[in-house]
Formats: C-alpha cells, structure tokens, sequence
C-alpha cells in the first residue's frame, strides 16, 4: 500500500484554503456592512465555530480551556456582535477601523466567560 501524500491533493487541499488566510475581516469593514449583511452573517458564523475549535484544540494541547461556557450558554451571532462590539469600544474612534474581528471576538468571549479559578486551579469542564 503507498502510503505517501498525492501533491496534487496537497496544493487543491492549499488552494482551497488560501483565500481565508487573507480575508480577515476589519473593524471598519463590519461596521460599515452592518451585522445583517450577508457575507459578515456567513464570516461571523465560521468565526463563531473557529472560537470553539480553538478551545477544543487548546483543552486538548493542554488540558485547560480558553473560556468556559456556562451550561446551556451558547455564543450565537447577537452574543458574537455584542462581543466584537464590547472589545472594539475600548480602542479610540479614529483607531477601529483598523482592528481585526478574531482577536475582537476571542478578547471577548475570554474576558466574558473566563474559567473561574478554585483555590488556584482552573475548574474542570463537566
């Protein structure tokens, strides 16, 4: 059986994720689009799952979480803008319109739902 990776895969596996590596969404942009607008609905949706990927893969890398969701809490697109907003406030009016949504989104959710410390230890997920 061979066992070795197909090029070909490897650059259509590349291309096809190629055009998200340069397509972060700015401040500016959003707040210009508005939260209803179609592509930032699809951007912020993807984003939204990206947030939860990373603390799964970082729970796993490490064995501690990122931020920690009460029970039944979920992040839906309403909790997902209020929190991009939320961290975009703290920056000066004429310096937003620069700022990247991810690491909005991410600043956010970690300051929002932040794993309580028990007698300086993290509390384990249930």
């Amino acid at each position: 059986m061979n066992t070795a990776m197909n090029p070909k895969a490897i650059l259509i596996c590349i291309a096809m994720a190629a055009p998200s590596a340069w397509a972060d969404l700015k401040y500016g942009d959003y707040a210009a689009a508005g939260k209803d607008h179609p592509v930032v609905v699809g951007y912020m949706t993807g984003l939204v799952s990206g947030v939860h990927l990373a603390n799964e893969a970082v729970l796993v890398a490490t064995g501690k979480d990122l931020f920690c969701l009460p029970q039944g809490i979920v992040i839906t697109l309403d909790s997902a803008h209020s929190l991009v907003e939320g961290e975009a406030q703290k920056f000066e009016p004429a310096s937003r319109k620069d700022l990247l949504i991810p690491p909005l989104l991410m600043k956010g959710v970690k300051s929002v739902y932040a794993c309580a410390p028990a007698n300086g230890t993290f509390i384990p997920r249930n």
